[in-house]
């Protein structure tokens, strides 16, 4: 049976002080300018492959670069028509 009296009650592990843990709950999450919707279409396999290496190339290889890209190529459209 382990002696209880004996253990240790180190700091490793244990909660921050409350003035030296972050307030993460003061900061309000990101709001979006307006509500979005998803849109799907089917396109030729090596044109979505094409259109994803060129949204990686453009704004990083990271979530929601095929979205920047569709949201420039649709600006650039409708400066242009």
């Amino acid at each position: 049976m382990a002696k209880v009296n004996a253990l240790k009650t180190g700091k490793a592990g244990g909660p921050p002080p409350e003035d030296a843990a972050p307030g993460n709950t003061a900061i309000a999450p990101r709001g979006k300018d307006q509500p979005v919707s998803k849109m799907q279409f089917s396109v030729p396999e090596g044109l979505l492959d094409e259109f994803s290496m060129e949204a990686g190339k453009e704004f990083g290889f990271k979530k929601g670069a095929k979205s920047l890209l569709f949201m420039k190529i649709w600006e650039h459209y409708q400066a242009t028509k």
